[in-house]
């Protein structure tokens, strides 16, 4: 990471805690939640936990965050607590673990409420193939760095969105703020 970016987005804080993400990226996922009827998050790699509490705030006891190592300090792990987060540790590639979380967020989730999936554990594209195909109509799947870690126009993300129905939504409007958001909608049955 360059020097200028490190200035730019590691000094961008939330609840005492450095935000891993561009400035813009908050209100877009608060749009996300609100505008997509989001009722409950799976969160794919938790980091410090700051993007954590701001899910926990918009979506209270309704949220799960995993991730393989714990960095998160006292304070954040507290605010995290009184939210309702659950923080699980775990492989995010680990099939049995995938399956585990599925049912975890399913147990959270509300009838009629979408899900925001949020790809952001150490691998994007694999977090995508094992996670996407496993949201339903209306959910929403985020996915962090795009363009460095996260390429929407590979083939394989590509043939995963449309074998599963997922459309790519507010690209120009992403673009143009330069969020490193890629984002999908599954669309409903035809």
């Amino acid at each position: 990471m360059s020097d200028w970016l490190r200035e730019r987005v590691m000094n961008f804080t939330f609840a005492r805690g450095a935000i891993q993400q561009v400035p813009s990226a908050l209100p877009w996922f608060e749009k996300l939640i609100i505008h997509n009827n989001v009722g409950c998050v799976l969160e794919l790699g938790t980091g410090v936990g700051s993007l954590s509490v701001m899910f926990g705030i918009l979506c209270p006891d309704r949220v799960i965050t995993c991730d393989r190592e714990d960095r998160l300090t006292r304070h954040i792990k507290s605010v995290l607590l009184r939210l309702g987060v659950d923080c699980v540790r775990g492989d995010l590639y680990d099939e049995g673990f995938r399956d585990l979380l599925m049912i975890l967020i399913n147990q959270v989730r509300i009838n009629g409420q979408a899900l925001l999936l949020l790809c952001d554990g150490g691998d994007k594209h694999k977090d995508f193939a094992m996670y996407a195909p496993r949201v339903l109509p209306g959910d929403v799947v985020a996915c962090h760095d795009l363009a460095s870690e996260f390429i929407p126009e590979r083939s394989d993300i590509l043939q995963i969105a449309d074998n599963n129905k997922l459309e790519r939504i507010l690209v120009e409007e992403m673009n143009k703020d330069k969020t490193r958001l890629a984002v999908y909608k599954k669309r409903t049955a035809e």
